[in-house]
């Protein structure tokens, strides 16, 4: 099934041994348009941090109300270790609140 980006918004994302946040954002490269990683907002689990997760490692998705869920096929120990995420240290060109996703133009 296709889902589009803008659906998963908010989705509680579910690791192989329990929650751990919800999905914040989405990057991709604005060389190929290609969806490059799944910004993930920890929320209690990991205060005040979002790591960032391959699309490729988000197996499922559910639409279940009232918490629609998206799976991703890592452990917890997994994704505490993985890419921190930081609006303020992140490549310009691939910002995710850059008008149109792409690496110039007014802000």
């Amino acid at each position: 099934m296709l889902w589009r980006a803008s659906d998963l918004h908010g989705f509680d994302i579910k690791a192989t041994d329990g929650a751990i946040g919800s999905v914040d954002d989405f990057l991709f490269s604005d060389d190929d348009w290609i969806v490059r990683w799944a910004v993930i907002d920890t929320g209690n689990w990991l205060p005040s941090r979002q790591i960032l997760l391959p699309p490729n490692r988000l197996t499922s998705a559910a639409k279940a109300m009232p918490s629609p869920w998206v799976s991703a096929a890592l452990n917890r120990r997994a994704l505490r270790s993985s890419f921190g995420f930081s609006e303020l240290n992140f490549p310009r060109k691939w910002h995710p609140r850059h008008p149109i996703g792409v690496g110039s133009g007014p802000r």
